[in-house]
C-alpha cells in the first residue's frame, strides 16, 4: 500500500509542468517579504552625489547617464568629509536619489570625521 501511494505521488509530481520548492535561508525573510531590520547602511556624499557601501566596500557614481558601481574611491571624494549615513531596505539607495538629493542638499552638512 505504501509503495502504491509513493508511486502515485511520483506520477503526480512528474505530470506537473513545473514544481519548485523555495526555502528561505535560515533567519532570512521569505522572498516575497521586505527585509525589515535588514537594511543596508550607505554613506551619501551630497556635494558630489556619490554613494558608498562601507560593508561591501564599493562606490556608486553617476556616469554617462547611468549609476555605476566602482571599487576604487573616486578622486572627487578624497578630501571630502561631509556625508550622511542612510539605511535602505533595497540595497540600492541611488534608485531614490531624487529624494536623498532633496533631503540633503549640497553644502548643508557639517563635516564629519571618518
Amino acid at each position: 500500500m505504501k509503495k502504491m501511494l509513493l508511486f502515485l505521488i511520483c506520477i503526480l509530481l512528474l505530470s506537473c509542468e513545473s514544481f519548485v520548492l523555495v526555502f528561505p535561508k535560515k533567519n532570512e525573510p521569505p522572498p516575497h517579504a521586505k527585509a525589515h531590520g535588514r537594511s543596508k547602511a550607505f554613506y551619501f556624499y551630497p556635494d558630489e552625489e556619490i554613494y558608498y557601501n562601507p560593508t561591501e566596500n564599493y562606490w556608486v557614481i553617476y556616469q554617462n547617464d547611468n549609476w555605476v558601481i566602482v571599487k576604487k574611491q573616486p578622486k572627487a571624494i578624497a578630501s571630502i568629509k561631509t556625508y550622511v549615513e542612510i539605511n535602505d531596505d533595497s540595497g540600492e539607495p541611488w534608485l531614490k536619489h531624487s529624494s536623498y538629493k532633496k533631503n540633503y542638499p549640497k553644502g548643508r552638512l557639517k563635516k564629519k570625521k571618518k
